[in-house]
């Protein structure tokens, strides 16, 4: 996913659903939060909530979305906060293909916003 989403500056954020659904719980909003289920191509189309569904040959993103409905809206997005960043991000993942000065780019500036979740180079292309 890095050469696909991110290329060789890209950063990845893990979290969980539970994270997500903390950080989440004081939006004025409505927010829907949901994992993805991944099914077979003609099955997404006849989903009730088309917009928790994915084509099976994604099913290794493990996925969750979080969606906010607003018919008639025309905004690009919304402004959602969420009051401790820090409880929401578990780990901070730096591309493999990226410049080792990137990772401490990245490192240094979680510290400054105080931000104290692990910052790691991806191991995916390491030998074991």
């Amino acid at each position: 996913m890095w050469s696909t989403h991110a290329g060789i500056s890209g950063v990845a954020v893990t979290t969980t659903l539970e994270r997500l659904r903390v950080a989440l719980s004081g939006a004025p909003q409505n927010i829907e939060i949901a994992p993805l289920l991944y099914v077979p191509a003609q099955l997404c189309c006849a989903a009730a909530s088309p917009w928790t569904v994915k084509r099976l040959t994604f099913a290794h993103e493990n996925e969750v979305r979080a969606v906010f409905r607003c018919p008639g809206c025309c905004q690009d997005g919304i402004d959602v906060p969420v009051a401790d960043v820090d409880a929401l991000i578990e780990r901070v993942h730096v591309s493999p293909e990226s410049e080792p000065w990137i990772e401490d780019v990245v490192r240094d500036v979680a510290e400054k916003y105080g931000l104290t979740a692990p910052v790691k180079r991806s191991d995916l292309y390491t030998l074991l």
